[in-house]
């Protein structure tokens, strides 16, 4: 859902940390460098990411790894590193598909 509706990038949601989700306020702080994007969850994003935090709580719930997503081998990892790109590319690349045929003029190539 981030990535199709919000049209969050790989290294966007690779960055999410933990902090950045406030359910209580519906809202979703993306990082960038210099600057802050706040997202209003829609219903059923905010029922996505609800689900995710109770999965990972059930499957991970001593992990100090303060990012959003993470997997059986950063839940564990030290330095606390997020999820790995292919993840991540896999759905930016089916997102942007998706943006591409619903608004082309927003993606159409510049002129060489």
């Amino acid at each position: 859902m981030l990535v199709c509706v919000h049209t969050l990038s790989g290294n966007d949601i690779r960055g999410l940390l933990l902090t950045d989700l406030d359910l209580s306020s519906e809202r979703l702080t993306i990082r960038r460098p210099g600057k802050r994007h706040i997202i209003c969850l829609d219903e059923l994003t905010y029922r996505c990411v609800s689900a995710l935090l109770r999965e990972r709580h059930r499957r991970r719930p001593v992990t100090t790894n303060p990012h959003l997503l993470i997997n059986r081998w950063t839940a564990v990892d030290t330095t606390h590193s997020p999820i790995g790109t292919t993840f991540t590319a896999i759905f930016s690349r089916t997102a942007m598909r998706y943006i591409t045929a619903a608004h082309p003029e927003r993606t159409a190539k510049l002129a060489r």
